[in-house]
């Protein structure tokens, strides 16, 4: 419920946030959350605003729902890619020690509703790769052997280890 707070907001696109992949994205987060008291899923979004390179991460600017091609004092940008990077801590019963699973999200932001046959799959990404995306260090405060561990784990095993197709 904290990632719903009015201070998370960006501006998208109404397609993209109502029926679209964004919403789909947090239905499912939502049933991946631990049931357990021992248990926690920690859960980071946010769109991209700064460029990678030479390449803008921006669509444009937006106020009071006018747009402009730059930037204005009053004017917030508009991300051209949203991201999400999810870790699930867990107790190991038997060991009574925790592991951990973590894995992210890249979405492009587009103006377009969650159609038949599109799979939240197809956006997993390994944190290592949202990091190089994004160029934010989104667990720094596990032990360096445990978020190299979680980090670089390959999409497709983590596809597979969180139930998606």
């Amino acid at each position: 419920k904290q990632t719903f707070f009015m201070t998370n907001m960006q501006p998208q696109y109404s397609n993209f946030n109502q029926s679209g992949t964004w919403v789909k994205m947090e239905e499912d987060l939502r049933k991946k959350a631990p049931k357990i008291d021992s248990d926690t899923l920690f859960i980071v979004k946010g769109g991209t605003i700064d460029p990678v390179g030479s390449e803008s991460n921006l669509l444009g600017w937006k106020k009071n729902g006018a747009s402009s091609e730059t930037q204005k004092p009053g004017y917030i940008p508009i991300p051209k890619y949203f991201f999400v990077a999810v870790l699930k801590k867990e107790l190991n019963k038997s060991t009574n020690q925790y592991t951990y699973s973590a894995f992210g999200y890249w979405f492009p932001h587009v103006d377009k509703a969650f159609e038949k046959g599109d799979q939240l799959g197809n956006y997993v990404v390994n944190i290592k790769t949202l990091e190089d995306k994004t160029g934010i260090d989104f667990f720094c405060n596990l032990p360096d052997e445990t978020e190299k561990e979680v980090e670089n784990v390959d999409a497709e095993a983590l596809k597979k280890l969180w139930g998606f197709k």
